[in-house]
């Protein structure tokens, strides 16, 4: 039997079609028989329902099935990666390695800073070291023993200076001078004192050791010279309405030597004696 909806071939027999699922109405109809079978327009109403229903059956069905054939697959994702990963998914990474990798450099860099410079310290200081045993080992730089006589009766040595001294002079501590002895009643003292020349010549120091005589309230008369031994000395003689200032200076192997006297203003003829005896036998300790 052919179906009226789809026109698919059945058996004679079948009352739906195995296509489309339709009733199947047979070519030829037979007699009515049935006093309910609906005449005239009732039953072309009721045909014609018929086909309308089992049309819009058909064409939902087919509507379905088209749908079913045409929809397009989804494509199976599952257990595949992202095609489109960004290729910055690591720059904070890569950043954090580059940034360890400038603090590295720069701690690197500050340690050989480090090592250079602890180098040239120790350079400097072996070097300081070396200086220092020379001058130690020079007779500029004789450290006396004031306690110590060269020979002659009241000579002391003084900054490595033979300087003679009366009996009534003692050694005592002043802030100003490397050696000062004073008389017991306060009226007189003998100081030396020995200064780097920091290659100055005497007469280029000599300027400015007078202008701290005169910044200090003294007056001081022009140099002369006396020669004592196989030594030269500067002899300066300065006075501030208190007190005289007698002062001897002379360079040796690149150091300026101070020998200076004070005694209170109206009582040299008190000291005379004292100061030709200094004057003597003023000359460099062996």
């Amino acid at each position: 039997m052919i179906c009226k909806v789809c026109g698919m071939q059945n058996d004679n027999n079948a009352r739906v079609c195995s296509r489309c699922g339709m009733l199947l109405v047979p070519s030829e109809p037979s007699s009515p028989t049935n006093l309910d079978t609906p005449t005239g327009n009732n039953a072309s109403f009721s045909s014609s329902n018929t086909t309308n229903s089992q049309q819009n059956s058909f064409n939902s069905n087919q509507s379905l099935n088209n749908q079913t054939i045409n929809q397009p697959s989804q494509p199976n994702n599952y257990g595949q990666q992202p095609q489109n990963i960004s290729p910055n998914y690591n720059q904070g990474l890569n950043n954090s390695s580059s940034d360890n990798k400038n603090n590295n450099k720069f701690w690197k860099i500050l340690i050989i800073i480090g090592i250079i410079l602890s180098l040239i310290l120790t350079v400097l200081m072996i070097v300081r070291v070396v200086s220092d045993n020379d001058d130690n080992n020079s007779d500029y730089n004789y450290t006396p023993n004031y306690g110590d006589s060269s020979g002659v009766a009241g000579v002391k040595v003084m900054s490595g200076i033979n300087v003679y001294t009366s009996a009534d002079f003692q050694e005592t501590e002043s802030s100003g001078y490397e050696a000062y002895y004073e008389n017991n009643i306060g009226t007189a003292f003998i100081a030396t004192n020995r200064v780097d020349a920091y290659g100055l010549t005497l007469n280029e120091y000599l300027p400015s050791f007078t202008q701290i005589l005169i910044d200090s309230g003294f007056t001081c008369a022009s140099p002369t010279y006396k020669t004592t031994g196989n030594d030269t000395w500067t002899y300066l003689q300065c006075n501030d309405g208190t007190q005289n200032e007698f002062v001897y200076l002379t360079i040796k192997n690149n150091t300026i030597y101070v020998v200076e006297i004070g005694i209170v203003d109206d009582m040299n003829e008190d000291y005379n004696q004292l100061l030709t005896n200094i004057d003597a036998n003023l000359s460099f300790a062996s």
